[in-house]
């Protein structure tokens, strides 16, 4: 099922880049403005239920995606068909990656600006009212995805991975960011944003969890193996930051953890499911035998 919580800037990255299909001629950071663009980073329904996902792909055009041309050119999602109405992240993002992949594929695709081309069609024909959109709406669409794509390709944690950035810089970098993100789609930091119920928070909030800036796993992990001391439900700090970090990169579960330093019900719940998959004691606790788990594999 679709998670309707807006994704924070680090997770989306690491989200996108994770299911981003390969080999394309779209970067990471033209897909980060297109998300940005069409749903703010929430994966979830069209309000009159024409599209679906973070770049709100019409449910007519999932067709295109298990077709035999799909599966010969690699851009096919199993599982998905016209009836899909709601899709897991990972999903959301490979629809919205494949789809581009088709039209640059699409046999009346036969210019030099394919690229061009593949992103007109992606752009839709409707506003978000039903209206039509214009050659000219929806050309200034592609090119806000273009700017948002030149500006964030200039910041190194667009792999994919968590910055390094120390803290002292980083009210400075999200500024600069948010600001690569506003071509795409403009708003205000500071307005107020659900996250989710009872919850309120501003749009930069969201975008920028605390300790968002945390070092890369691989340097954490001597401390986070190093210390006797248990993590449970209530626990907080950078330790907290690695185990979500490290159940992001697990089988199981299959969403995205927010890298927040916060040890709440979602990665309890997370932390249980790794624990069952792995076979040892369900406690929702991570202790050493656990730690070493998620280290190991």
């Amino acid at each position: 099922m679709a998670d309707p919580r807006a994704k924070s800037f680090p997770d989306m990255v690491a989200l996108a880049a994770a299911n981003h299909r390969q080999p394309t001629p779209f970067p990471l950071q033209l897909l980060l403005g297109i998300f940005w663009e069409e749903s703010l980073f929430k994966n979830r329904r069209q309000f009159d239920g024409r599209g679906t996902g973070f770049g709100q792909v019409e449910s007519q055009n999932l067709f295109f995606l298990h077709t035999d041309r799909a599966r010969q050119l690699g851009y096919a999602v199993d599982g998905v068909t016209t009836n899909t109405t709601e899709v897991k992240d990972a999903i959301a993002v490979q629809i919205a990656s494949c789809f581009l992949l088709h039209l640059f594929h699409h046999p009346n695709n036969t210019g030099p600006d394919k690229i061009d081309f593949a992103l007109q069609g992606f752009a839709g024909t409707k506003n978000s009212d039903g209206t039509a959109l214009t050659q000219a709406q929806r050309q200034a669409k592609v090119q806000g995805w273009k700017s948002c794509a030149l500006q964030l390709a200039m910041f190194p944690m667009m792999n994919g991975t968590i910055s390094m950035f120390p803290d002292t810089f980083v009210p400075d970098l999200e500024d600069q960011l948010m600001n690569s993100l506003k071509p795409a789609r403009a708003f205000d930091p500071s307005a107020p944003d659900t996250l989710g119920a009872g919850s309120e928070l501003t749009i930069r909030q969201r975008l920028f969890p605390p300790l968002w800036f945390v070092p890369p796993v691989a340097a954490m992990l001597p401390a986070f193996l190093g210390t006797s001391a248990s993590l449970g439900q209530g626990s907080s700090g950078p330790m907290v930051s690695v185990l979500q970090q490290l159940l992001n990169t697990k089988p199981v579960p299959d969403f995205m953890l927010a890298v927040d330093g916060l040890f709440g019900p979602v990665t309890r719940s997370a932390v249980q499911a790794f624990q069952q998959f792995r076979g040892l004691g369900v406690d929702g606790v991570v202790g050493s035998l656990t730690k070493q788990a998620l280290v190991k594999g």
